[in-house]
């Protein structure tokens, strides 16, 4: 299979690059908030922003030819999980 042009490549990797921070943000937001002990519903909020967060770093994955790493996979699963109890 021919390689896609090396522009393709490097929008691909800033997309990753992108998708990576945002998704460690949210890490860092879901945690911080749970540190600062907010409300039940901010919480879930900052869990909606990381399940997101998740996705969209798996969808970068997935245009560049990548594989999901399992822990990623499992982090998403586990809180679409937490999302449906509310």
């Amino acid at each position: 299979m021919p390689e896609p042009p090396s522009s393709t490549r490097g929008s691909e990797l800033r997309l990753l690059e992108q998708c990576t921070h945002d998704l460690n943000l949210a890490r860092s937001r879901l945690s911080a908030g749970r540190h600062a002990r907010v409300s039940r519903w901010e919480e879930q909020q900052l869990r909606a922003d990381l399940v997101t967060a998740l996705e969209k770093y798996a969808d970068a994955l997935a245009a560049g030819g990548l594989p999901l790493p399992y822990r990623i996979r499992d982090e998403l699963a586990l809180y679409r999980r937490i999302g449906e109890r509310g």
